[in-house]
């Protein structure tokens, strides 16, 4: 059955199917790169609810291909998520009222990572909504975005969209019902064709999951309708931000390098994670 279905809205006509834009953004190995320009990825995520979801998002993105991946937590999850695993790199945030505060601890450190991932397991506390808007306000433009969970909850409050319109190199993960939530705020109807919504929200890519994912820029749009498990178990969204990471920190580095629109790529960036997640997902359950 088709299990990839390609449209583009705009000209000149896509030369490739969706597949092998994905191919083009994965990165060739070399013997002659250094620890790191494959992928740093970022995570912001983690409560004292919920340490398994960031882990599983920043371990995605080690096992898609990133070389190091860290997790900015709230301080009561970070010893249970360095527990799992020596591979991902935890930091414990101050609290809000430490020097420097947490929006300017993370801050320092976005300077040297690809990409960053925020939601998984972070939780609605007031602290961690509050550290949202200062974040977002001052993080460089540079940075690509990848925003699920309570981030995308933070976006559906108020005007909070208008924190990422525009941020071209942002992508959005939501589910039927957060799609919905969102568009709500924005107020559009509950049912707003993909390309709509993304186009209202200035060129931001949405990941819209659901039995068929719909991926769009505004622009360029993919269907993913590769057969995936049956079960709905927890985690499975956390593994597929940290694979979209991977793939974002990816797209943003190819695009540097051929001095192409990041958007153009994280369409493929977006489907090549769904696939893996999903080709992953079907021999596991």
């Amino acid at each position: 059955h088709e299990v990839l279905r390609v449209r583009r809205q705009s000209t000149p006509p896509m030369t490739s199917t969706g597949l092998e834009a994905v191919k083009r953004v994965i990165p060739p190995l070399s013997h002659s790169l250094h620890k790191g320009q494959c992928g740093k990825v970022a995570v912001l995520g983690g409560s004292l609810e919920y340490t398994g979801a960031p882990y599983f998002a920043a371990s995605s993105a080690l096992r898609c291909g990133a070389d190091l991946s860290h997790v900015f937590c709230h301080r009561d999850a970070a010893t249970a998520i360095k527990s799992y695993s020596p591979d991902v790199i935890v930091h414990p945030l101050p609290a809000g009222d430490a020097t420097p505060p947490p929006s300017e601890y993370l801050l320092g450190w976005m300077e040297s990572m690809h990409v960053l991932a925020i939601g998984p397991g972070l939780g609605r506390s007031d602290e961690m909504q509050r550290l949202l808007p200062d974040l977002l306000r001052t993080l460089p433009a540079h940075v690509p975005l990848v925003l699920d969970a309570d981030a995308l909850f933070f976006l559906a409050q108020g005007q909070n969209f208008e924190l990422v319109r525009g941020r071209r190199n942002c992508v959005l993960t939501p589910n039927k019902v957060e799609y919905t939530r969102i568009a709500r705020s924005m107020g559009l109807p509950d049912d707003t064709p993909l390309a709509d919504f993304t186009t209202k929200l200035g060129g931001v890519t949405v990941l819209k999951k659901g039995r068929v994912d719909e991926i769009s820029n505004g622009d360029i749009v993919y269907e993913c309708a590769e057969e995936n498990s049956a079960r709905r178990c927890g985690g499975q969204g956390d593994i597929t931000v940290g694979t979209l990471a991977t793939f974002v920190a990816w797209a943003d580095r190819s695009a540097k390098e051929s001095d192409a629109d990041v958007a153009d790529l994280l369409p493929a960036a977006c489907l090549g994670a769904a696939l893996i997640t999903r080709r992953c997902n079907r021999p596991a359950f």
